[in-house]
C-alpha cells in the first residue's frame, strides 16, 4: 500500500479488526503499515478506543477552507490585484473577518501562488527601429500638411 492518509489507515485496520483479523503481522502484511503502528492500533482497539488522530495544538487558521477557496477565486479572476486589495475585499464580504495583507500573502503562498515583477522588455525592438528609420528616410520630403 503506497501513501495512504491516516484516516484510510485507521479505517483499513478497524475494518480488518472487525472482520476477525487480530494478528499484528497479518495486519502488517495486508496493509503495509509499520508493525509498531499496528501494535499501537491493536492496543487501542482492545480497549475499544476509536482510531482517531489526536488534536494538534496550535493557533487556529484565520481563513476557513471556504474563505481560502474564495481567495483563490479572487486571485484567478484578477491576477494583478495586490494583497491589500484582496484583504479589503475579503474583509468587506465577510463581516466578522479582520484579515491583514500579510495573512493574505501567507495564504497565497500556501495555495502555491507566487508574486513576481513582470519582465521589462523594450517597447521597440531593433527591427522596429530600423523600419521606422527607413520609413522616415523614404518620406522625409513628403509634406503631410496638404
Amino acid at each position: 500500500m503506497a501513501n495512504s492518509s491516516f484516516a484510510q489507515r485507521h479505517t483499513m485496520v478497524a475494518t480488518l479488526w472487525k472482520n476477525g483479523t487480530h494478528d499484528a503481522k497479518t495486519l502488517h502484511s495486508l496493509t503495509s503499515i509499520p508493525l509498531s503502528t499496528i501494535y499501537d492500533y491493536i492496543k487501542k482497539l482492545k480497549k475499544n478506543i476509536p482510531l482517531e488522530p489526536l488534536s494538534r495544538p496550535g493557533r487556529p487558521k484565520h481563513l476557513s477552507p471556504k474563505k481560502c477557496r474564495h481567495l483563490g477565486k479572487l486571485v484567478s479572476a484578477n491576477k494583478f490585484s495586490t494583497c491589500s486589495e484582496l484583504a479589503n475585499i475579503l474583509n468587506g464580504k465577510h463581516p466578522n473577518l479582520n484579515i491583514s495583507k500579510r495573512t493574505v500573502l501567507n495564504e497565497l503562498h500556501r495555495l502555491n501562488y507566487v508574486s513576481t515583477v513582470p519582465k521589462t522588455i523594450p517597447l521597440l525592438t531593433d527591427l522596429h527601429k530600423q523600419r521606422r528609420l527607413e520609413f522616415a528616410m523614404k518620406y522625409r520630403k513628403q509634406n503631410w500638411n496638404k
